[in-house]
């Protein structure tokens, strides 16, 4: 039996349906923004009969997704691969033990593709989590009674995620000092000038691999060494850390020696969830 199946679109109460596989256009005004993106939503029709790999037959497209960036389409395979882990891994009987066992492998498995130890690898429940934990790792140097440490700065690219921005947002509003890094013309960090702002109060360096908005990629590789080396010049160590959400499975990752920490997060990639990490 064949049954049709209606996509939702998002349209006023005055819009007409147009045919079975009509394109709906968005109402209103567009964005003029080139980088926007319209996402075009079909009504169809799919074979609710399974054939032989479980799948439906006669599947159709129902929906035209360009926003890959926000997030991907959950595949079935990474469905299949969560199962039904409905247990606490710290728990000690035999499900909890069999969960513990799951997240152990599923760590190992990320940590091997990553080219890091298992015991590097923190899983967290989102990438926003994962910048979080590591910008605010600055407030573990407070001291109770001193106050605010002698190095005190964070420097962020000035196109950064809105996690990265809101972070240091909000450290800088209890005192420590926040720098941002321009960008020239194509929306890369310049480097030159990344490095002038670097002193003996900088702790951490925080620059993503791939903007979210433009694509860019980000000269992590030529940021992390220009820090590593003004660090180097003034005697102190200074943290590196890249989001790297938008460049894992894309393009190369820029974990070489001079990066301490990067952010990852699953659903990019079309798996289900919120299975992210901070390495």
């Amino acid at each position: 039996m064949r049954r049709k199946m209606v996509v939702p679109s998002r349209r006023n109460a005055n819009a007409r349906s147009t045919g079975t596989n009509s394109v709906r256009k968005p109402n209103g005004p567009q964005p003029k923004n080139s980088m926007a993106v319209t996402n075009v939503l079909r009504r169809t029709t799919r074979d609710q009969s399974a054939g032989a790999d479980g799948r439906p037959v006669g599947y159709h497209s129902a929906v035209i997704y360009l926003d890959w960036a926000a997030t991907a389409p959950t595949l079935p395979e990474s469905l299949a691969a969560a199962g039904d882990w409905h247990a606490n891994p710290s728990s000690p009987h035999p499900r909890g033990r069999q969960a513990a066992a799951e997240l152990a492998s599923a760590r190992a498995r990320l940590a091997g593709a990553l080219g890091v130890e298992p015991a590097e690898v923190v899983l967290t429940s989102g990438a926003t989590e994962s910048n979080n934990l590591v910008l605010q790792s600055v407030l573990t140097l407070l001291h109770p009674e001193r106050g605010l440490p002698r190095r005190d700065t964070l420097v962020i690219g000035a196109v950064e995620h809105d996690s990265i921005e809101g972070a240091a947002t909000l450290l800088q509003r209890i005192g420590f000092r926040v720098l941002r890094a321009p960008v020239g013309g194509d929306g890369a960090v310049d480097v030159d000038r990344l490095q002038e702002l670097l002193d003996e109060r900088t702790y951490l360096v925080s620059v993503q691999t791939v903007n979210n908005e433009t694509g860019t990629i980000q000269p992590v590789d030529e940021a992390a060494a220009a820090v590593a080396d003004g660090a180097r010049r003034s005697g102190t160590r200074t943290l590196f850390h890249t989001d790297a959400v938008q460049a894992l499975g894309k393009v190369p990752l820029p974990l070489g020696p001079h990066v301490h920490a990067a952010s990852f997060s699953a659903h990019k990639m079309a798996a289900s969830g919120k299975y992210d990490a901070l390495i």
